[in-house]
């Protein structure tokens, strides 16, 4: 059966499925002060949702269900417990939910701009038209040179980007223009907007991240690329059925229809998936998932776990790539995380990179 990617409207926003459930019920129990676990549970019946329930107290969701099935960032406390929404909606559990607060008097409709799969294309050209624009405001007028042609050339962009922080180059240029951070603001929400594939999302993205850790433009990053992450996929599983599809597609799977040669194209898709998954993790607060899926996608072969079996399926020859020097490059540029100094805190010239310091590092930033 296909994913369905309908999102809904409430109260002005557009919401996944997960995200409604967890908005509306949020809502119901700050307008019923002192309710219970079981009054709630009698507005949303356990049955509404499934096999996990519509709730679960926040142990369960972090215990049994490891922080994958509920929003454990979001706890919900009542008068005798804490709980966590459940994540995990299909077509027929969420019209089951929408019939309930519909009774209740909320208006919730079906968005007519729903999302569908994302969608693969060579580039964006709207977002790599602002990028254009970005370069010049920010590189051109603080007198770094630098070229960009294609979307394709944004890690180089990037690399100087950092080159130009750490040597202080561009402090001045951003010390001495005040509207640079609004500038910032507008450019990456643009981006955001325009940006179709997330082969090319994790690209903008990173350069945010680099701003970020220099001049602390969280707010930029944190209410545009985020978001539109998790717009693609609700959850883990959500992401791993997107990046199975795509591998299969595309015959990137291990097996007899497997292709011979890979492409940038496909290394970039690939990466995509893996910070798509990230950030939808990190979302949820899940930090066995978070370990679980940088040390299974770091070393498949030391490292026993369902991330780890999953890239053991993959394509060979785009295993290694992304094993190689592109796993770690995005590491850097994304999370500023150096995995390539073997004097460094994540690698020693005797053992190699420490997947699970990695893992503790992005889990720190929780």
């Amino acid at each position: 059966m296909a994913k369905d990617y309908t999102k809904y409207e409430f109260d002005g926003n557009v919401y996944t499925k997960g995200r409604l459930v967890l908005v509306l019920v949020k809502e119901y129990v700050s307008k019923h002060e002192g309710l219970s676990k079981e009054g709630l549970l009698e507005v949303f019946p356990q049955s509404l949702q499934g096999s996990i329930g519509v709730i679960s107290s926040i142990e369960e969701a972090e215990g049994k269900y490891k922080g994958q099935r509920h929003f454990i960032k979001d706890p919900i406390r009542l008068s005798n417990a804490t709980v966590a929404v459940c994540n995990q909606w299909d077509l027929e559990s969420i019209e089951k939910f929408i019939a309930v607060v519909t009774n209740m008097g909320y208006n919730v409709k079906e968005s007519k701009t729903a999302g569908q799969a994302i969608k693969t294309v060579d580039h964006s050209e709207g977002a790599f038209e602002v990028l254009r624009n970005f370069v010049f405001d920010v590189f051109a007028k603080a007198g770094i040179e630098t070229e960009i042609g294609s979307v394709g050339d944004i890690m180089e962009l990037n690399q100087v980007l950092k080159a130009s922080v750490e040597e202080g180059s561009i402090d001045g240029f951003y010390d001495e223009n005040d509207d640079v951070a609004e500038l910032l603001t507008g450019r990456v929400s643009k981006m955001a907007e325009a940006v179709e594939d997330v082969g090319d999302l994790w690209k903008y993205a990173m350069l945010f991240q680099t701003f970020d850790h220099r001049f602390g433009t969280g707010d930029a990053l944190e209410e545009t690329i985020r978001p539109r992450y998790l717009s693609v996929a609700e959850s883990f599983d959500d992401v791993i059925a997107l990046y199975k599809v795509w591998l299969d597609d595309n015959d990137l799977l291990e097996g007899e229809a497997e292709r011979a040669g890979i492409t940038q194209s496909d290394v970039d898709q690939a990466i995509g998936y893996f910070c798509l998954a990230l950030e939808v993790l990190i979302d949820a607060g899940d930090e066995v998932g978070i370990t679980d899926f940088v040390t299974g996608f770091g070393n498949y072969v030391s490292f026993d776990n369902a991330v780890s079996d999953f890239v053991g399926n993959m394509n060979e020859a785009l295993r290694n790539e992304l094993q190689d020097d592109t796993y770690m490059q995005f590491l850097l540029h994304y999370f500023q995380i150096d995995t390539f100094d073997e004097d460094g805190e994540f690698r020693s010239e005797e053992d190699g990179v420490d997947w699970e310091a990695v893992a503790s590092e992005i889990c720190s930033t929780l």
